[in-house]
């Protein structure tokens, strides 16, 4: 599988996070690295409806422009990030 989704309101989170229901704390956040996890609003996923909160598999791929391809082999475009979110650096918008 390799469908290309937007994740809208997004951060990271810990693949042992359980908030499903309801947007990560602060303290919940995680960098944006290798292993972590996607939390946010996604657009185009086959399973999920849009605008739904979704939780990715673990990060497998880091891509400058914001493409970030996880376990499952899902590619997600990232959109506007949770402005709360303040750990992803300049890794992708260099």
């Amino acid at each position: 599988m390799n469908n290309e989704v937007c994740i809208e309101w997004w951060s990271c989170i810990s693949n042992d996070w359980v908030g499903y229901r309801r947007d990560p704390f602060a303290h919940e956040f995680r960098d944006l690295a290798i292993g972590n996890c996607l939390h946010g609003k996604v657009y185009g996923h086959p399973k999920i409806q849009d605008g739904h909160r979704a939780h990715t598999s673990k990060i497998t791929l880091i891509e400058r422009g914001g493409r970030i391809t996880t376990e499952s082999g899902t590619v997600y475009l990232l959109g506007e990030m949770n402005p709360h979110f303040e750990k992803a650096g300049d890794l992708i918008y260099e």
